[in-house]
């Protein structure tokens, strides 16, 4: 079950619609949550991308700062600086706190990270 709620999640996470009822009802900090209790992997690579949709530019610049903001402030980064030593996720996890460093606002989440440079690069 747990499987298909988070692939449901994923296709709303995807419109600016469905990014912005996720962050409404509050559900950002649950999603991370689950990144450390779901065991497979597709799962997990799943949230990863719903929070990178999350995340990503969309045509409204101060909704997408809100929903990085939400989302870092829900634990994003130190769950994402977890998935750096899995194997299928590390890439993933990489690429989605590069895009949220590039925010001015954020950068600072993730350089506070203890230890999430050096592990970034030795992921590489």
């Amino acid at each position: 079950m747990q499987d298909i709620d988070v692939a449901s999640l994923l296709n709303l996470s995807k419109r600016p619609a469905g990014q912005m009822t996720i962050v409404e009802v509050g559900s950002v900090g649950l999603i991370v949550d689950v990144i450390n209790v779901v065991a497979k992997a597709e799962a997990q690579h799943n949230i990863v991308a719903i929070l990178f949709y999350l995340s990503s530019n969309n045509p409204d610049a101060s909704r997408s700062a809100t929903n990085q903001g939400r989302a870092i402030a829900a634990g994003t980064v130190p769950a994402l600086a977890a998935l750096l030593s899995t194997d299928d996720l590390a890439r993933d996890s990489i690429a989605l706190l590069s895009r949220i460093a590039k925010k001015p606002s954020s950068i600072v989440a993730v350089l506070s990270q203890s230890g999430l440079v050096a592990h970034s690069a030795a992921s590489l």
